[in-house]
């Protein structure tokens, strides 16, 4: 494990990871299986976005901007997923004793915000 505060998690096929709008709360690091991102395009109805698979990471956006989520992470239809997952305590001290993760999360949240 990269920290002590990161802990083992397995979601089902389907299963909702987190949901727009809520409280960001954690950090995941994804480890095997493919996820959905979806984003809300009004009506109730969502758009996926895009997937994301093994080697990606989801939630810094919320807790680098304290704000709510921007998206929908759900498992594929196709297989379980395994994630390493932290909450704000772990995920401040991965980015203090990691200057390069630091930089590669600012790149990725600044593409993101871009592609919104």
């Amino acid at each position: 494990v990269l920290l002590p505060e990161f802990r083992h998690r397995s979601f089902a096929p389907s299963a909702v990871v987190l949901k727009e709008g809520e409280p960001s709360d954690a950090f995941y690091l994804l480890l095997k299986g493919e996820v959905r991102v979806l984003r809300a395009t009004g009506a109730e109805m969502q758009e996926e976005v895009t997937r994301l698979g093994p080697g990606s990471y989801f939630g810094e956006t919320g807790l680098l901007t304290n704000r709510p989520r921007n998206a929908t992470i759900q498992v594929s239809d196709e297989a379980s997923v395994e994630v390493l997952a932290t909450d704000r305590k772990g995920f401040d001290a991965l980015l203090a004793g990691n200057q390069a993760a630091d930089g590669s999360l600012a790149q990725a949240l600044l593409q993101r915000l871009e592609n919104r």
